[in-house]
């Protein structure tokens, strides 16, 4: 039987919320830290990692909506060094091994951070009035279920609303900066 720090990869379940892309940017370099790499991203809040050596790896996220020009996005990143390692959603992640005294942001100034957590509110606006349009649903089916599904819906909202009240809290600090 193995000790799971001897597997050769590894699964973890940890949440983020859209505003803490930070917090999970610094957790996936102290993980790189300790020998585990991100390998793979896919249900939200599930990272597939692999062993290797500990290493410094900076991990930045970025949020982009559709697919647009996907392979000069790309290669953009890599450009400027680095490496892609997955998707979620609209969540883009890179990495790139952390060098004294090089930048290690893909974002250099607020505005551009704030238009990211924008973006992600777009796609949460999106969502609430998503929910507003099938909130009748439930009442016109009656019965359990109904009572059932108007639960999960409501709160799902609330999720959404909540949410959204922090990435605006969020793109308002970044503005204040400008």
């Amino acid at each position: 039987m193995h000790h799971d720090d001897e597997r050769p990869t590894r699964s973890v379940w940890k949440w983020f919320w859209a505003w803490q892309d930070e917090q999970e940017e610094a957790w996936l370099r102290d993980m790189a830290h300790q020998g585990w790499h991100l390998r793979t991203v896919g249900v939200p809040g599930c990272y597939g990692f692999e062993r290797g050596a500990p290493r410094d790896v900076v991990y930045r996220l970025d949020f982009k909506l559709g697919k647009g020009d996907w392979e000069a996005y790309r290669q953009l990143f890599a450009d400027c060094g680095w490496d892609y390692v997955g998707r979620l959603g609209g969540w883009i992640y890179f990495r790139k091994e952390a060098v004294y005294g090089q930048p290690d942001e893909i974002f250099t100034d607020a505005a551009t951070k704030a238009r990211k957590y924008e973006s992600v509110m777009f796609v949460l606006a999106l969502a609430l009035m998503w929910f507003s349009i099938f909130f009748g649903i439930p009442k016109q089916i009656g019965g359990t279920f109904a009572t059932v599904l108007a639960v999960v819906q409501g709160t799902l909202a609330l999720v959404v609303v909540y949410a959204l009240v922090n990435l605006l809290m969020r793109v308002r600090t970044l503005r204040r900066r400008l």
